[in-house]
């Protein structure tokens, strides 16, 4: 699992997302996840859905 999250993780590129965050896609890509809990776009970047988008339809009858 580590060797796939430093696959994605590049400390040069962002200050924003940590070896932790390549830890939660490379765990999510291991169980078929493609949902994601977080508001970070750097998971919709990699093809992630953010769990806010599941329920963006239901914030217009709010």
């Amino acid at each position: 699992m580590l060797k796939e999250a430093l696959k994605l993780f590049d400390p040069r590129s962002s200050k924003k997302n940590t070896l932790f965050d390549a830890l939660v896609v490379a765990t999510a890509k291991k169980l078929g996840t493609t949902v994601i809990f977080s508001t970070d776009d750097w998971y919709s970047k990699l093809g992630f859905t953010l769990a806010v988008d599941l329920f963006k339809d239901d914030r217009d009858f709010a």
